[in-house]
């Protein structure tokens, strides 16, 4: 593969001379090299889909409308669900690199219940059996969130999600569910309706011991 292809399949991350350069040659929009899309995946800030799932769980749903720019709320919503799983990870692994502070004193029991209740997240962290592809492109000069971003579909957004706060300076807060489970130390059972992209919560419970 030629160091050109390596670029434009994202395997590089050139400079902004390489892609001033790339662009006058490949005849591309420098546009082009701006866009959050990996290896040819869909826009996720545009796909309405996505949309969707992050704007319904907006609380107060009138706090929609205080959003002046919404690709960048969406691009920021996306970022902080990669992070979220991140720390989800850590938590359940005991591998807390990436985070000063982290919840203690949590039972074996307790985090394999949180890694069954949260598998479909556990499966976009680089690195798990069952994630080949993104296997293969760890180590590219990615980091660990954008690998996971260029996986988030709707049925992630909605199992990550509690709500979304918009602060005062219209800056999205993402809640999670597994956060108030981490913190209150009990992880509630649920499950994905995929017709209407919502959780469904069951009776069960199971507490930290």
């Amino acid at each position: 593969m030629s160091e050109l292809e390596e670029y434009l399949n994202g395997e590089k991350l050139p400079s902004l001379d390489i892609i001033y350069r790339l662009s006058r040659i490949a005849e591309l929009d420098m546009k082009f090299f701006f866009t959050p899309n990996f290896y040819g995946s869909d826009y996720l800030i545009q796909n309405d889909l996505i949309r969707f799932s992050i704007l319904k769980h907006i609380k107060p749903k009138k706090a929609i409308g205080n959003i002046k720019n919404v690709n960048k709320f969406i691009g920021s919503v996306l970022y902080q669900i990669a992070n979220k799983i991140v720390y989800l990870n850590e938590i359940i692994s005991d591998n807390h690199n990436s985070w000063e502070e982290y919840p203690r004193g949590l039972s074996a029991r307790f985090k394999g219940k949180l890694a069954h209740q949260y598998y479909k997240l556990l499966e976009q962290i680089p690195g798990h059996r069952y994630d080949n592809d993104i296997n293969q492109d760890y180590n590219k000069g990615f980091t660990m969130q954008e690998l996971i971003i260029r996986k988030i579909d709707e049925r992630i957004i909605t199992e990550t999600i509690q709500k979304i706060i918009i602060s005062k300076n219209e800056e999205p807060i993402v809640i999670a569910f597994f956060d108030e489970e981490i913190e209150n130390k009990i992880v509630y059972s649920k499950t994905y309706d995929e017709e209407n992209m919502r959780m469904v919560f069951c009776d069960e419970k199971l507490k930290n011991s």
